[in-house]
């Protein structure tokens, strides 16, 4: 059976199982350490990456800059956040986020790690809110097809059987929309 990974899908899913008192929970329950590096940390619940710097008596946390997705290593870059905007910690020299990009250290994090939040698209990405936001339009035809249709209320059995009512209420839809793209013409005309 194929992943949705193996057909070349790239979800835009937004991560539910988030507790509603995320912002009470302390970091230390929040946080887990990025392996091969023991300053930089992802959120389990919201996969935000962050850096500690740890040069001074306690430790400043400072969320990672997003650098994209590297499709031949299937992992998301991630800047430090002062070395984006041309500065420099105390913690440089001895910061585990890896090697030196074109303008600061940064750190890959692989898919593999955890996929619902580190998918192709990573879900605190520009491009995943633009994404998302055109989402609404499908949603609004699914509600459609869902509740007036009544797809989801069937007792039909088999794929080709399933296949062949969604194919006749897209259909409908289209039906319905050139009819009243058709009255919205003979209004027009009418007018004039």
């Amino acid at each position: 059976m194929s992943t949705v990974h193996d057909l070349d899908v790239k979800p835009v899913v937004p991560v539910r199982d988030v507790p509603k008192n995320l912002d009470a929970l302390p970091p230390e329950d929040r946080e887990l350490t990025l392996e091969g590096a023991s300053n930089i940390v992802r959120d389990k619940y919201t996969g935000k990456v962050a850096c500690y710097d740890c040069s001074g008596s306690s430790p400043v946390r400072r969320e990672t800059v997003y650098a994209g997705f590297d499709a031949s290593r299937e992992c998301h870059t991630f800047r430090c956040p002062l070395g984006a905007i041309g500065q420099r910690c105390e913690y440089y020299d001895r910061c585990h986020a890896g090697s030196n990009g074109e303008s600061s250290r940064q750190v890959r994090v692989p898919m593999a790690v955890d996929p619902r939040r580190f998918g192709p698209i990573y879900s605190h990405s520009k491009h995943w809110k633009r994404i998302y936001r055109g989402r609404t339009a499908a949603e609004r035809y699914n509600s459609y097809v869902k509740r007036v249709l009544r797809l989801d209320e069937h007792c039909l059995r088999g794929r080709s059987a399933i296949g062949l009512r969604a194919l006749m209420c897209a259909i409908t839809v289209n039906i319905r929309l050139l009819i009243r793209v058709q009255e919205e013409r003979a209004a027009e005309a009418k007018a004039a």
